[in-house]
């Protein structure tokens, strides 16, 4: 019974920190608030987080959940290696297209200046944890002669990896948007060589990897 009534009092505190996170950003709000809007103690509050920064580290973690769930539902359905992996991409783009918001609230608060070592942290994870999905699709190509790579594994944790200097590239970017709107184009750009570059690395064709719709990520961000 304790240990239901703690997880709860965690729930709350999460959820708290989410609404406020989402209305007032990171920076905007205080431990104390957060307090406050989840009806806790300050003893609850740093029995199950370090920090403001630890709490928005399993934040992040829990928000981004669903959209691994959907990653493994793909990769151990049907279909072949490289339709699998162009739907993990899909699915991707459309869960952070509902979950925008979310999404510029993680950019702000993990690219400033004093989160580098928490962005480290959550990059980590975030590429361990897609790389171990993913990997599997890759060596399922590779032995239908879709892919050609060596070790799936290796690859996987390689295409991750870059993927997160993408985001270090997109970031400022992205957080730019609204006020210079043309720097879309220079998003769209980093992109379409990031694509290109998942192609070369899995030996495939021009056009055969569909990482993400452009027009669907330009409506996303001009929204």
């Amino acid at each position: 019974m304790g240990d239901r009534k703690e997880s709860e009092k965690r729930a709350d505190i999460l959820a708290a920190a989410r609404a406020l996170f989402f209305e007032r950003g990171y920076e905007g709000t205080s431990v104390d608030a957060i307090i406050e809007e989840a009806g806790a103690s300050k003893g609850t509050f740093y029995y199950h987080f370090d920090s403001k920064e630890s709490l928005l580290n399993e934040l992040t973690k829990e928000l981004t959940e669903p959209v691994y769930a959907l990653i493994a539902a793909i990769a151990e359905g049907e279909g072949d290696g490289l339709s699998k992996l162009n739907r993990i991409f899909e699915a991707s783009g459309q869960w952070k297209a509902r979950n925008r918001q979310a999404m510029q609230m993680m950019v702000r608060a993990f690219w400033r200046e004093e989160s580098v070592l928490l962005r480290h942290k959550l990059m980590s994870w975030t590429a361990e944890r897609g790389a171990a999905l993913v990997g599997p699709v890759l060596k399922q190509g590779k032995e239908e002669g879709l892919f050609h790579i060596g070790d799936p594994a290796g690859t996987a944790e390689l295409i991750f990896q870059m993927g997160n200097g993408l985001s270090d590239a997109m970031a400022p970017l992205i957080l730019s948007v609204d006020e210079h709107p043309e720097n879309v184009d220079r998003l769209l750009e980093k992109v379409a060589l990031y694509n290109r570059a998942i192609e070369r690395i899995l030996g495939l064709s021009e056009g055969a990897i569909r990482f993400v719709d452009a027009r669907a990520l330009r409506e996303i961000l001009l929204a």
